[in-house]
């Protein structure tokens, strides 16, 4: 299905259409790393999930937390987007002991680095659907990655935190993103 939405503001119409993804059907899955997996520091982290056949690419969210002296820290760290099912996170960022919890989303819509699919003589912007998966995590280093204080870990599927993340992903569209296999 299409949708399409048109926006009215006091100088003029906008409009933008995407292809909706099923939030059951499009759902994107880990096949790598397997949640829970660890790894030493400095290891390129090595990212598949499976393929969906009505995405037209997929986003891949990656945070990290670590428990040091006593600090908890929650550190939101990169967006990648890709059009492949493979992504490796470069051994260079990995150089913190604790956990980093990853998330992909398959997407329709533009891409980053892809013209606005909202234009008129009011706005130009970019409208998507996406599907997301739950979160995994994976432990780098010896020391002990739990957090400090039974402190609350982020569940995308709260409806607030969804939002949170696609705030943050809408912020990161309109800034240049590393991408893999345009």
């Amino acid at each position: 299905d299409m949708y399409t939405a048109t926006f009215y503001f006091s100088n003029g119409i906008s409009t933008g259409s995407v292809r909706l993804l099923d939030q059951d059907d499009d759902e994107p899955s880990f096949i790598l790393p397997i949640d829970d997996d660890t790894l030493s520091l400095g290891t390129a982290i090595n990212v598949l999930w499976n393929s969906i056949p009505n995405a037209d690419w997929y986003g891949l969210y990656v945070r990290y937390y670590k428990d040091s002296a006593g600090t908890y820290i929650n550190n939101d760290r990169e967006y990648f987007a890709s059009t492949d099912t493979t992504f490796t996170i470069p051994a260079a960022s990995n150089i913190y002991n604790g956990y980093y919890r990853l998330y992909i989303q398959s997407a329709t819509g533009p891409r980053p680095t892809d013209p606005p699919n909202i234009t008129g003589s009011g706005w130009t912007g970019d409208l998507h659907s996406e599907s997301g998966t739950f979160n995994i995590q994976v432990f780098l280093g010896t020391g002990d990655p739990t957090p400090v204080g039974n402190q609350d870990e982020t569940d995308y599927e709260d409806p607030e935190s969804v939002e949170i993340l696609r705030n943050i992903i809408d912020t990161k569209i309109n800034k240049p993103v590393q991408n893999h296999n345009q």
